[in-house]
């Protein structure tokens, strides 16, 4: 189910690291999730619409400046 998603979280413990080896990101506590999705999110979110933007800009202003 972890390689099924499109992110894999895992919290390591006790029981081993063998799902904390095929995930993209692995926690030693829970706590530590709640930055992980609001802090890391938010940038992600972020970087995806200055992305976003800088492509649409370059989209519209190419048949003005191309003669």
């Amino acid at each position: 189910m972890i390689q099924a998603a499109h992110i894999g979280v895992s919290i390591s413990g006790v029981e081993g690291l063998q799902a904390a080896h095929s995930t993209d990101v692995a926690t030693s506590l829970f706590h530590y999730l709640k930055k992980l999705l609001l802090i890391h999110g938010t940038w992600s979110y972020q970087r995806l619409f200055k992305l976003i933007l800088c492509l649409s800009s370059c989209v519209c202003l190419c048949p003005v400046t191309d003669h």
